[in-house]
């Protein structure tokens, strides 16, 4: 439910000259789900930002930790909407430098690890994996392993909800979000997001922009919703009003 304080951010940040909107995947344009490979994006939500990333001046983008290939998958690569994976490491069509030694080990330890663990699950990345411990009956014993496998080879851990993200190279969101601001010449930036790894996005924004944390704990942005059912209206709603005003 959107309260009037978001309600006015949304009204004011709509009236910027180049807007650039951008969401985390997980937890945001779908729900969180029990099997990482069945989070299909929520309609309303989706078709909302399509709507905003085809209208002019305006400029939508999905930025998440999952795989370029897995996000385009997932949501249909819509048209109108921008796709960033694995944490801003793939931007487009970027080519992702091919695994080395270090990936590849990190990748068969943790698959390795996956089996001791029943309901784990790892999900492998061009530069990484990220190792799924929702559905494990030892969780947390499983994640400490899986931390200890990144930190043997050298691999940059990130602190997920019931996930381990295991990555090489120092890419991030909020790296990520800067550079799709200078590309669209954006003026103002919406960037909607849940997870530990969104606060690298809301790190970077600045008094102008507008960062929608969905919902607790702590963080850097400057609003919150309840839950990823209510991402939708607020997408809806900047849709409309930013519409209203190129009338």
């Amino acid at each position: 439910m959107i309260d009037s304080l978001l309600a006015g951010r949304l009204a004011t940040i709509a009236e910027t000259q180049v807007l650039l909107v951008a969401s985390d995947y997980d937890g945001v344009l779908s729900p969180i789900v029990a099997d990482p490979a069945a989070a299909l994006p929520d309609k309303n939500a989706i078709g909302a930002l399509v709507s905003l990333g085809q209208m002019p001046d305006t400029h939508a983008v999905a930025i998440s930790g999952r795989s370029l290939a897995t996000l385009r998958s997932l949501t249909g690569n819509p048209d109108g909407v921008a796709m960033i994976g694995t944490h801003g490491a793939e931007m487009g069509d970027v080519a992702v430098p091919e695994s080395t030694g270090a990936v590849r080990r990190l990748q068969a330890d943790l698959l390795s690890l996956s089996r001791q663990y029943p309901g784990s699950e790892v999900e492998v990345k061009p530069i990484g994996a990220a190792f799924h411990y929702r559905n494990a009956a030892r969780g947390e014993r499983a994640a400490a392993e899986a931390r200890a496998i990144a930190g043997a080879v050298g691999a940059r851990m990130i602190a997920g909800k019931k996930v381990v993200e295991c990555v090489f190279g120092d890419a991030d969101k909020g790296s990520a979000l800067t550079a799709m601001r200078d590309a669209t010449g954006a003026t103002g930036v919406v960037f909607v997001g849940d997870d530990i790894t969104d606060e690298d996005a809301f790190a970077v924004l600045s008094d102008k922009d507008l960062g929608i944390k969905v919902g607790p704990g702590s963080t850097l942005a400057t609003c919150r919703i309840p839950s990823q059912q209510d991402v939708a209206e607020v997408l809806e709603t900047l849709a409309i009003v930013r519409s209203d005003l190129q009338t």
